[in-house]
């Protein structure tokens, strides 16, 4: 067995599988994403999103996805956009994206839909115009994080109203492929994250513990989330 080799055989080992779970996550990331993006092209409605979260923060950092992040991917786009990017939920599931979460505000309306694929997420968080700032939802457990929340029995979800910088979209380019983003995503990335994302590697990457929704500077308002269904059947029905 493993454990009966030598330490240092063992770490080495553990090191190579680490980097041949990398590649692999690497690689599933890239390929949906350049799925995704010929997908919403050819539906027409791939200029009504932009990047944000942390796959902007690796551009930003490495002009590429972190190595740490490489399970999900984040959108976002105005409620003003909704009926045309629910048409590219609609393509996407044509295209083998599997519908997985639906987040509902307080109000019953949708703030955040996630499609998977190949083990990957796809985040879409719906934006709202609020003059010289756009409002969006975020959601994490009260006093926890997600990766310890199942063994929180009781904790309450929370949800968070977060109000960044309105700015103008432009485009830039990501794995050969032509996306938009925020005019200064420093400026947004300081809005989401404060200046941590800026922190020496040694630092940024041994950080922990960090919940947007919670702990961003931008953060206007944290109230207990009162629904609970978070499944998503595929249906784009209702507000």
């Amino acid at each position: 067995m493993v454990e009966h080799l030598p330490r240092s055989l063992r770490l080495a080992l553990r090191e190579t599988r680490d980097r041949a779970l990398l590649v692999r996550r690497g690689t599933a990331l890239c390929t949906n994403l350049q799925l995704l993006h010929e997908t919403l092209e050819e539906a027409g409605v791939i200029d009504k999103l932009w990047l944000t979260g942390g796959l902007l923060l690796g551009w930003s950092r490495l002009g590429e996805p972190l190595p740490t992040d490489l399970q999900d991917a984040d959108f976002g786009f105005m409620e003003s956009d909704q009926s045309a990017i629910r048409r590219g939920f609609t393509a996407l599931m044509d295209a083998g994206f599997t519908p997985f979460t639906r987040w509902r505000r307080n109000d019953g309306t949708t703030s955040e839909w996630s499609l998977k694929r190949g083990g990957v997420q796809f985040d879409f968080f719906e934006y709202r115009d609020r003059g010289d700032f756009l409002e969006v939802s975020g959601y994490f457990p009260e006093h926890s994080n997600w990766d310890d929340w199942q063994e929180s029995s009781g904790e309450p979800i929370m949800q968070s109203r977060l109000l960044l910088p309105r700015q103008r979209l432009v485009s830039f380019q990501l794995l050969e492929q032509t996306w938009l983003k925020h005019a200064d995503h420093a400026l947004e990335l300081d809005s989401l994250y404060g200046r941590r994302w800026r922190a020496p590697d040694d630092q940024f990457y041994s950080a922990r513990g960090w919940s947007t929704g919670r702990d961003s500077p931008s953060v206007a308002e944290r109230t207990v989330w009162e629904r609970s269904d978070i499944v998503w059947d595929g249906s784009l029905d209702g507000p």
